[in-house]
């Protein structure tokens, strides 16, 4: 071959050397950057995968409030620490199964009820069913030991982010501690402190069972 055919095939080779090194480049720019950032040869860059967290076993403060959302009056006495006492004790006083009946019934009546007026966040705390309202968002967020001045052991307080689908028919709360000025709460977090001994949800308000956490309330809804 003579010179002139050996410089043409020398041309040739690094042409298409060339060429195959920058369509890999443009086919892959993302790991040609992450090589030069990291100081290493573009083969040996490689991406992390996302790892989603584990999450959080909600137990009988979620079946709580599921209950609560599905108007579960049975599963809301069995879960709720005080309801069972009560029907207890009124089965104590009076063998007639009509009158334990009566007495379930009312309570029903009235752990299920939502009126309008009563759907606000009140110094003295708010009805549960109105927090754990149908169609609302839950998602356990954490937990913790809970509080220790219940009258009984705590096995634990379940926090329950909880976010709702509209304002006509979200619970009013203060804008700020102390303000007279009210509004529909899109998103708040809620405490449920659970029974060391029988795992039921116990009272931890003067009004409903649940521990409002106040500066969680979030008011601004998406347009």
């Amino acid at each position: 071959m003579s010179a002139y055919s050996q410089n043409v095939a020398k041309w040739a080779v690094v042409v298409a050397t060339g060429g195959l090194v920058a369509g890999l480049l443009a086919v892959y720019p993302s790991l040609s950057r992450v090589g030069r950032d990291m100081g290493v040869p573009v083969a040996a860059a490689t991406v992390s995968a996302e790892v989603k967290p584990t999450p959080i076993d909600g137990g009988n403060a979620l079946a709580f409030a599921k209950a609560l959302q599905a108007n579960d009056c049975d599963e809301v006495i069995r879960l709720t620490a005080w309801m069972s006492d009560r029907l207890r004790r009124v089965a104590l006083e009076s063998s007639d199964p009509v009158y334990v009946a009566k007495a379930r019934k009312k309570l029903c009546e009235k752990i299920l009820a939502r009126p309008y007026e009563d759907n606000v966040l009140r110094k003295e705390g708010i009805d549960d069913q109105f927090v754990f309202a149908p169609g609302a968002q839950l998602e356990v967020v954490s937990k913790d030991d809970g509080r220790s001045d219940l009258g009984t052991a705590v096995a634990e307080r379940v926090w329950i982010r909880v976010t709702y689908p509209r304002r006509e028919t979200a619970p009013l709360a203060p804008v700020a501690a102390g303000s007279p000025d009210m509004k529909p709460v899109r998103q708040w977090t809620v405490g449920v402190n659970i029974a060391r001994e029988g795992e039921q949800v116990l009272k931890a308000a003067v009004q409903g069972n649940l521990e409002i956490k106040r500066d969680s309330a979030v008011f601004d809804w998406p347009q």
